[in-house]
């Protein structure tokens, strides 16, 4: 007791000493040692990174007030918020003042600490440890603070940071000429075009060649009929691939028919004038939907076709995006596993679908987000083909599908999905090749998303009557790893070149229907200079790319991306995507995006659960997360429940993974294998497809299938 007494005694007198300390504080020193602090700690870091990466504010068409909202809020209005919170609090009390300082200022010290600790061995140490030792030099830090005359001078010397921080944003980072007034552009002059036929480029975004062909590199007609029907009625460059591994620089490249000179260019038409939409301008109407880019100038789109929203639409999601920003600039690694990635999108990180809005609010998000529902884009786009011209017009649409995140059936209809994806690592996949299967099949049903996207293209452009007369060069600018082991699925690699590199790509000539398909190696850098050479154009300034219609074009041994992680040649033989796509039907009966099943199971899918005669009385329980939702099912709902997720408990006697036939209204429509996540809990996941269900009741029922084929037996979990 004597001890206890003597550490209480000795507590208190820390405690008045400190109060004390801050008692002494001017307010004027208590004010900025929030606001210097803050700087260094938020501000700093954020500012830095969205400096470096102005897509974040061009794909979300952030106009300039937004940029100097959020520069003004890092610097000066939060920070102040928190000063004045710290100030108020020691007009209530010199107590309560010292405790809110004292929380304010080691908190801020501490995310100080965890950047230098995450840049030194340090960051070797648990996520405990790391916060601990954060919290002492957070506590450090705030005794030095109050105690010392030099660190308040300090401080005050160093409150000329948030201006510097700011000056260095808004003057000489990359995003900085968002903030700038263009100046004149340069612009093409004298073009002439001797055939102005309608064109149309559609440019779709992490799409894999690999996920739209057989083994034997064929479209399969029943799964993607429009991409078929365009290699049966134009050229299909099967051989086709991307030349940069970012968006950013691969549709400038697409757009200009060369590589960026300068690789910090940013994707707008001040950085890129000489562009396929500057070399139509004088002779077309351009009625273009760009994503993540602003290079169609404005001389040449008035109309600006990204639309804008009001402020009290685009606000919310943009302070969202940035709060889980900073939570991964501030927290340790392991602490930021829950939040959604920032390296996959653009934007609305947390917005892809409920079940991310629910797993951001437990750590204190927006109760409510609006989703970025990228099916307006291509519902503009669609409006923009139908309205009626009387100029040749060029009709562009960059679209992001099936890119990331996938929560889009085949038409159209959004579906609620389990995220972060299990096998996922955020930016990469782990080792579950399983796992990683059945996020691939949530990937192969926007691919069929994306077909339908292409058939209302063409049906649009077939109800005007100038589908026939239209030049239509359908492309991607890249593709994706979705496979076991990859560290970035976005980076290209010799193990990723049949996943990233490989491309779809599509010609439809004018006035012709008998297609065929063209092995030559076509490059993103030929689009320009083919729809240069159906127009009768010459482009005035040097492009790297060929004219895939000419008859002398260069013979191509080999293919160069350009990645994050550097330069990958390979050859042009395209071997890569056939392995790829064979990979890919070995887990999916047919190469069918509801086929999957664990290797060896696939016979099961489509038979009557009565069939399988399973027994009953197992000891196995099935609990359906949501399940209530399957009682009285509106068939055009959405996000329609097409992924049905749960957990297996009970005393039924199995060890490790197993396989389950998942059966809908008595017909097995899914075979999966369970997983552990968190070395307690035994999960399954499974989409089925829309069509199985029906409107109201729907009865689902999981097996537990035991054996190999020839020697199962099959238990009927109960629940």
């Amino acid at each position: 007791m004597t001890l206890l007494r003597r550490l209480g005694s000795g507590a208190l007198r820390w405690a008045r000493r400190r109060v004390a300390g801050v008692d002494q504080l001017g307010a004027w020193d208590l004010v900025l040692s929030v606001m210097v602090l803050f700087a260094f700690a938020v501000a700093q870091p954020l500012l830095d990174l969205l400096g470096r990466n102005p897509e974040f504010f061009l794909a979300r068409a952030a106009p300039k007030i937004d940029i100097w909202l959020v520069v003004l809020a890092a610097v000066l209005i939060l920070p102040s918020l928190l000063a004045l919170v710290a100030w108020g609090a020691r007009a209530i009390h010199p107590i309560v003042g010292a405790v809110v300082h004292s929380i304010i200022f080691t908190v801020l010290g501490a995310a100080m600490a965890i950047a230098l600790i995450e840049h030194s061995p340090a960051r070797e140490l648990p996520d405990w440890a790391e916060l601990a030792v954060a919290a002492l030099v957070g506590v450090a830090l705030w005794d030095v603070f109050i105690h010392f005359a030099w660190a308040r001078a300090a401080v005050r010397f160093a409150s000329i940071g948030p201006l510097v921080f700011a000056a260095a944003f808004a003057l000489f980072s990359p995003t900085a000429q968002l903030l700038s007034a263009a100046g004149p552009l340069e612009k093409p002059a004298g073009v002439v075009v001797d055939n102005p036929v309608p064109v149309v480029l559609v440019v779709f975004d992490e799409f894999p060649l690999a996920s739209l062909i057989d083994a034997e590199g064929n479209i399969p007609e029943r799964i993607y009929p429009t991409f078929a029907r365009l290699a049966e009625e134009g050229v299909w460059f099967r051989n086709a691939v991307g030349v940069e591994q970012q968006t950013e620089e691969a549709i400038p490249t697409i757009l200009t028919g060369r590589h960026p000179a300068d690789r910090d260019a940013i994707p707008t038409a001040s950085d890129y004038p000489l562009n396929l939409f500057s070399l139509l301008a004088d002779v077309y109407e351009i009625r273009a939907s760009e994503s993540v880019t602003e290079l169609c100038p404005s001389y040449a789109c008035s109309n600006r076709t990204r639309v804008v929203s009001p402020p009290a639409d685009r606000w919310p999601t943009l302070a969202s995006d940035l709060s889980i920003v900073s939570a991964h600039l501030l927290l340790p690694p392991d602490l930021t596993r829950g939040l959604p990635s920032i390296r996959q999108t653009w934007g609305d990180f947390a917005g892809a679908t409920p079940e991310a809005r629910e797993q951001f609010n437990l750590i204190g998000r927006f109760n409510e987000v609006l989703d970025e529902d990228r099916r307006k884009q291509v519902a503009r786009f669609i409006g923009m083909l139908a309205q009626p011209t009387n100029r040749p017009t060029f009709y562009f649409a960059h679209l992001l599908f099936p890119h990331v995140p996938w929560t889009y059936l085949p038409n159209g209809q959004a579906y609620s999905v389990q995220t972060p994806a299990p096998g996922s690592t955020a930016i990469g996949w782990a080792s579950d090749e399983w796992l990683v299967m059945q996020a691939y099949q949530r990937h192969l049903l926007q691919v069929q998303y994306a077909d339908t996207i292409v058939g209302r293209i063409i049906a649009t452009l077939e109800s005007r009557g100038v589908y026939d007369d239209a030049l239509i060069l359908i492309v991607a600018d890249h593709g994706a790893a979705d496979a076991p082991d990859i560290d970035f699925r976005r980076a290209i690699t010799d193990a990723t070149v049949g996943h990233i590199a490989a491309v779809p790509m599509f010609l439809k000539m004018p006035g012709e229907k008998d297609g065929h398909v063209d092995d030559y190696r076509a490059e993103t850098t030929d689009v320009l200079p083919t729809i240069a050479d159906v127009l009768g154009m010459t482009v005035p300034w040097e492009v790297e790319g060929t004219s895939l219609l000419s008859t002398d074009r260069p013979t191509r041994t080999s293919s160069t991306m350009i990645g994050s992680r550097g330069s990958v040649t390979f050859d042009a033989s395209g071997n890569e995507k056939l392995e790829v796509a064979a990979w890919k039907e070995s887990w999916f009966l047919d190469g069918e995006p509801f086929g999957l099943a664990p290797r060896g199971y696939h016979d099961l899918l489509g038979t009557s659960l009565a069939s399988l005669r399973p027994t009953d009385d197992t000891g196995l329980e099935v609990q359906i997360r949501r399940a209530s939702q399957y009682s009285d099912l509106d068939p055009t709902a959405e996000p329609f429940p097409a992924q049905v997720t749960g957990t297996l408990t009970g005393s039924a006697a199995f060890n490790g993974d197993v396989v389950l036939a998942i059966s809908l209204n008595g017909r097995v429509e899914a075979v999966v294998r369970t997983f552990d996540t968190d070395g307690r809990t035994t999960s399954f996941q499974a989409i089925l497809p829309p069509e199985a269900f029906r409107a109201g009741a729907n009865r689902i029922e999981v097996v537990l299938v035991d054996g190999t084929a020839g020697t199962r037996s099959y238990s009927l979990a109960s629940g």
